[in-house]
């Protein structure tokens, strides 16, 4: 068994890991620490609410790392601020159906080839410590994503128990998708007036149809995507809401989520520019 302990300051602080599984590990005392470090940079994180201290233990019961498939269950018991905290996250990852039609299917495995590269080569030469911990690094990407998954839920557990208010990302995105909806709109509406009087005699009607409707998905696109971008940390790593679009891009946690916002921002900008430099190229 490892313990890895957490010193007190101000008051009682302490986090302790305990390592009861019996699954084989690379480096037990490392996965430990960085369990610990987890916990405690989210319990330091917390602003919005005093907390006097906490006494938590965690027990990593499983940590199963299999090709294409990774389970980690952890045990958390103790208190916080005097709240009691006693609950166990299991997390398994381990491959969706591909699909029914051999297009889905082969869409899939092309997308699983070029995303584990890219994860493989990272995690070869740059790893965290977390992979360092877990060993076997050409095969331990369902169990590292298994172990962000868990943490996530750790986060949300203690966040639920402290009684922390949500960030405000939700409203945040909400008001975002109504404004990207309604600019969208507005342009679309707009190219579409500027095309019936500038442009009615055009040889090709049908690519200027199909302009207006590209610069009212490039604006919403650009709009949505900028949201993204400035929505607040802590809402992929702690909230429902965030955390499904984390899983929804297909990403681990907000440098990812960052890049593909990023990603569409520039693509929604191309939509929403290319039909009206056209237009004036033309002209």
């Amino acid at each position: 068994m490892a313990i890895a302990t957490m010193p007190g300051s101000r008051g009682k602080r302490d986090v302790a890991v305990e390592f009861t599984a019996t699954d084989a590990v690379a480096d037990v005392e490392g996965l430990c620490a960085w369990l610990r470090e987890e916990i405690e940079r989210h319990l330091l994180s917390i602003q919005e609410v005093p907390i006097a201290g906490w006494n938590l233990t965690a027990r990593i019961e499983t940590c199963r790392m299999e090709p294409n498939f990774g389970a980690v269950r952890v045990g958390l018991s103790g208190m916080i601020d005097g709240r009691p905290v006693e609950d166990v996250i299991a997390v398994e990852d381990r491959p969706t159906p591909a699909g029914y039609t051999i297009k889905e299917q082969m869409d899939s495995e092309v997308r699983l080839a070029f995303a584990n590269l890219f994860t493989f080569l990272g995690r070869l030469f740059f790893p965290s410590d977390l992979v360092r911990a877990v060993g076997h690094r050409r095969v331990s990407g369902r169990l590292i994503r298994a172990w962000c998954d868990c943490c996530r839920e750790i986060r949300i557990l203690i966040d639920r128990t402290v009684g922390r208010p949500e960030s405000g990302g939700r409203r945040m995105l909400w008001k975002t998708m109504k404004l990207a909806v309604c600019a969208g709109l507005f342009f679309s509406v707009l190219s579409v007036v500027e095309k019936l009087l500038l442009h009615r005699h055009q040889a090709d009607d049908f690519r200027g149809w199909v302009a207006c409707g590209m610069i009212g998905i490039g604006v919403f696109g650009a709009i949505a995507s900028s949201g993204l971008l400035f929505l607040p940390f802590r809402f992929f790593q702690a909230e429902d809401q965030g955390l499904a679009l984390v899983k929804l891009f297909g990403v681990k946690g907000l440098a990812g989520i960052r890049v593909v916002a990023f990603g569409l921002l520039l693509i929604s900008l191309v939509f929403a520019l290319t039909p009206g430099l056209c237009w004036l190229l033309a002209d």
